[in-house]
C-alpha cells in the first residue's frame, strides 16, 4: 500500500511539473505519453519547441547554414531509443541564406523501449539536447534533461498522451500511390529525379534528408506527361559541394499541395 501511494504521488508530480528549459529565442518542454511504464512496453517522449517571434530552429538536414536540434539519450543497459522523428520542415532564411527549419512550434518525437527483462522499480535516463536558434543572429545552446518514471505491472498513460500522438500528423510519411526514381548516378554532380504522383498532388519543394542537394538550390519541377490519374514530373538538382559520398539512396521529403511525403529511391547500379 505504501509503495502504491508513493508511485501515485510520483506520477502526479510528473504531470504537475513539466520538464522545461528556456533558452534564447525558444522554450523547450519535454512531454511523456506515460506516467508509469511496464517491462516490455514503449514510452514516447515529445520535445515541444516553442519559438519566440522572429526566431527559428533547424530540421535534421538544415542546408547550407545552421545545425539541427539533436536528441541523444543516455540510457540504462538494455533500453533502446528510436531515431528522432522530425516534423515536416519549412523553408526559412538565416540572413541571406536559405535553409530548412522551423518557425512554427513543433514537437520532435523519440520512442524508448523498455525490455521484458527490465527489473528495476524506476526507469531513469538523461536526454542531451543541442541546437541553434536564430533570428538576426544565432544562439547555439545545449541542455540535459533528466527523466524518471516508475516501473509497474501495467503502464499508465498521461494527460499529455493525446497531444503527443496528435503531433504524429506532422511527420512526413510514404504515399502508397507515389513513386520516385533517380535517373543519375551517385557520382554525378547533378541529381536527376523522376516522380509519379496522383494528379491532384502538385509538387512544391524537395527537401534532401542528408544534404546531398542543399537548401540554396533553385528547384523547378517539369511535368512530362499524365496517364490514368497520375502525372509524372522530373527535376534536376545540383549536388551540394559537401554532399555525403558513395550513398546508395537519395532520401528526401517532398512537399506537395496536399501534404509532405517521404521517399528513398536507389541510385542506379553502375555498369
Amino acid at each position: 500500500m505504501t509503495k502504491f501511494l508513493f508511485l501515485l504521488l510520483f506520477s502526479n508530480l510528473l504531470i504537475a511539473t513539466p520538464l522545461r528549459y528556456e533558452g534564447k529565442g525558444l522554450q523547450i518542454t519535454l512531454l511523456s505519453d506515460h506516467t508509469a511504464v511496464a517491462a516490455g512496453t514503449t514510452v514516447t517522449y515529445g520535445l515541444s519547441v516553442t519559438h519566440d517571434p522572429g526566431y527559428h530552429t533547424y530540421w535534421k538536414s538544415p542546408g547550407i547554414v545552421g545545425f539541427p536540434m539533436t536528441l541523444e539519450w543516455d540510457l540504462p543497459e538494455g533500453i533502446t531509443a528510436s531515431e528522432t522523428a522530425y516534423p515536416y520542415p519549412e523553408r526559412t532564411m538565416m540572413a541571406i541564406h536559405p535553409c530548412y527549419g522551423y518557425e512554427r512550434d513543433v514537437i520532435l518525437l523519440s520512442e524508448i523501449t523498455i525490455p521484458e527483462t527490465f527489473s528495476a522499480e524506476t526507469f531513469s535516463a538523461d536526454l542531451n539536447l543541442s541546437w541553434m536558434c536564430c533570428a538576426k543572429g544565432c544562439c547555439p545552446d545545449h541542455h540535459t534533461i533528466s527523466v524518471s518514471l516508475p516501473v509497474q505491472a501495467q503502464a499508465t498513460t498521461s494527460p499529455q498522451h493525446p497531444r503527443i500522438h496528435r503531433s504524429k500528423s506532422e511527420l512526413p510519411t510514404p504515399h502508397p500511390q507515389m513513386t520516385a526514381s533517380v535517373r543519375s548516378s551517385a557520382a554525378e554532380d547533378v541529381i536527376k529525379v523522376e516522380l509519379t504522383l496522383p494528379s491532384d498532388h502538385t509538387p512544391i519543394h524537395l527537401f534532401s534528408e542528408d544534404n546531398q542537394s542543399s537548401s540554396d538550390v533553385v528547384q523547378s519541377f517539369q511535368s512530362t506527361g499524365s496517364q490514368k490519374g497520375f502525372t509524372t514530373y522530373s527535376i534536376s538538382l545540383a549536388r551540394y559541394e559537401f554532399s555525403p559520398r558513395n550513398q546508395s539512396t537519395f532520401p528526401f521529403v517532398l512537399q506537395t499541395n496536399l501534404g509532405y511525403f517521404t521517399f528513398a529511391p536507389l541510385y542506379p547500379i553502375a555498369q
